[in-house]
């Protein structure tokens, strides 16, 4: 929290909630919401932190959760794998527009910082079935393909389609 204190749109330092981490590299990404203002760009409180080499940097998370894979496919690796934001390119027409992955590393990383959030919200609904009943539901699937998610939508469908986790002995 103080190494993205200017990062963060808030009167004071308050209190906030991590909702997903992924780690690529020397590179960390968290989405966090809490007592923040919305910046101009996000529709609501939560944000995108990316830190690299002890420098923070913030984003709107609604970047990364609209971004979509190439309808050619990829072209190769990826030197810097980072998760997607501005620098990524853009397919559309605005206000129409969505970022696409510049790799195949790219998705993979995106889908791995959804699968994070998935197993925190898991967690934080008390366990496998609370969460099941709750997500994997004809409305949430519907709101997640209206709001252009697809990597959200497609790992939680995956997620509501595997059979229920054992409990560890």
């Amino acid at each position: 929290m103080e190494l993205c204190k200017d990062e963060l749109p808030h009167d004071e330092l308050a209190p906030f909630s991590v909702f997903a981490r992924v780690m690529s590299g020397n590179s960390e990404f968290f989405a966090v919401w809490g007592n923040m203002k919305p910046s101009v760009e996000d529709n609501g409180y939560a944000t995108l932190l990316s830190i690299r080499a002890n420098k923070c940097r913030s984003s709107d998370l609604e970047i990364v959760l609209i971004t979509v894979p190439p309808k050619n496919g990829y072209d190769g690796a990826a030197s810097n794998i980072a998760l997607p934001g501005p620098g990524s390119p853009l397919v559309g027409v605005p206000p129409d527009c969505k970022y696409v992955f510049r790799s195949a590393e790219e998705e993979r990383l995106t889908r791995d910082f959804v699968k994070d959030a998935i197993a925190r919200a898991i967690k934080a609904y008390g366990g496998d079935a609370p969460f099941k009943k709750a997500a994997c539901t004809p409305d949430v699937d519907a709101s997640l393909s209206q709001m252009g998610y697809i990597v959200v939508e497609k790992e939680l469908e995956a997620y509501c389609a595997a059979p229920p986790a054992r409990p560890v002995p």
